[in-house]
């Protein structure tokens, strides 16, 4: 009998934790296309439309070889000005949430479940009021519910 409800209990959990996994990648799926996808803008008329100006085309070729400029003449070459470049930009909030959540994905397609739950913990505390810190939510509450029932199952 004991034989038949480990069994059960085994097959239950698999169950659970494949459900779960389908319904994370799906999730994770759609969260990816929301980012990827530009913010929805009013229609715009005719009449609002402005013409951007076009940027100048970038020089690709070397700079001839002149002959040099007559004492206080200034030589084109040297009056242009090259803009200062820009450092990049640091890893924001949603971009740290998404390597922490992606973490925790990995961790429990792992089974570990502790670690999992650690990462998630991690993406609520950058951002408590995102869409991925609420699907952080919901797999800790999972995580928690598979840990009980291993915990159960183990006779502790």
């Amino acid at each position: 009998m004991k034989k038949i409800k480990k069994t059960a209990t085994n097959i239950f959990l698999i169950a659970l934790g494949l459900t779960f996994l389908f319904s994370c990648a799906s999730v994770d799926q759609q969260t990816q296309k929301d980012t990827k996808e530009p913010p929805k803008k009013a229609p715009v008329t005719k009449e609002e439309v402005k013409p951007q100006p076009k940027a100048p085309p970038r020089e690709t070729r070397e700079p001839s070889k002149k002959a040099p400029a007559a004492v206080g003449e200034k030589h084109p070459e040297h009056t242009k000005q090259t803009p200062p470049k820009t450092p990049p930009e640091p890893l924001g909030e949603a971009t740290s949430q998404q390597k922490y959540y992606d973490m925790g994905m990995r961790y429990y397609s792992q089974e570990k479940y502790a670690e999992a739950k650690k990462s998630w913990q991690r993406v609520i505390k950058l951002g408590k009021r995102t869409a991925l810190a609420d699907k952080a939510r919901e797999n800790i509450k999972k995580v928690d519910q598979i840990l009980k029932t291993l915990k159960e199952m183990s006779g502790r």
